[in-house]
């Protein structure tokens, strides 16, 4: 895990708010963890997988986001993600990836 520091997981989340904030449903989890691909791009360590299984990015991702779903910035029902309001001034105040993480 030491390849995956707080400054990136700051900025893949980040890239992630970006992607859901313009959806006001949201988007299911797969399909926004797709468009953010395309934003963010995943590293050469990230391509990789884990021993236990899955792609290095897609389980980094859905471990940062626990943290803004406790915050209230983050929704997550029934497979779907969604931005709150709080998440966006979150997303607008902090704009310091290691400090949005």
């Amino acid at each position: 895990m030491a390849q995956i520091t707080r400054r990136r997981c700051g900025e893949l989340l980040r890239g992630l708010f970006e992607v859901l904030m313009p959806l006001a449903d949201g988007l299911p989890a797969a399909r926004a963890l797709e468009a953010l691909e395309k934003v963010v791009p995943p590293t050469p360590y990230e391509l990789g997988a884990f021993e236990s299984g899955g792609r290095r990015y897609e389980k980094i991702i859905r471990w940062s986001t626990v943290d803004c779903v406790k915050a209230g910035w983050l929704v997550k029902s029934h497979g779907r993600w969604t931005i709150t309001d709080d998440g966006k001034r979150a997303h607008a105040e902090l704009r310091d990836p290691e400090v949005f993480y």
